[in-house]
This record gives structure tokens, sequence and C-alpha cells, in this order.
């Protein structure tokens, strides 16, 4: 079942926050896309994550913290 970015977890919500932190700080572009200096991926709002993921929908597998062994 896909799902919104309206419609995760805040685990899942929060791993996607560290997604974008990493992803911004590994191309180096971190601070001119916040507008600010962020040095941990907590200071990412949540409504930054929600915005950048709009458009995008979810299933359960796409995030580590609902696999299990």
């Amino acid at each position: 079942m896909y799902r919104s970015v309206e419609e995760l977890t805040q685990t899942e919500l929060e791993e996607l926050r560290s997604r974008i932190f990493h992803q911004l700080v590994d191309e180096g572009s971190l601070e001119e896309v916040m507008g600010e200096e962020i040095d941990s991926e907590e200071k990412i709002p949540m409504d930054f994550v929600k915005d950048y993921y709009a458009s995008h929908t979810f299933v359960e597998e796409d995030f580590w913290c609902n696999l299990t062994e």
C-alpha cells in the first residue's frame, strides 16, 4: 500500500530527515539549501522534510526502521 509523506510515522519521517541531511552534506549544499548553517539532522524542520518529499509515495519497505530480521 502506497502512502504519502503525510501518512508516515514519526520514525519514518526522522529517517527521511536523516537521508536529506546526509545527501546534502555529501553534495556540499546543506547550508545553501537550508539558508543557514546546520550542524545536525535534528535541526532540519519536519515541514522541510514533508515539503521535500511531497510528491513522493512510499511503501513500508522503503524504510530501514520497518525491516525486521
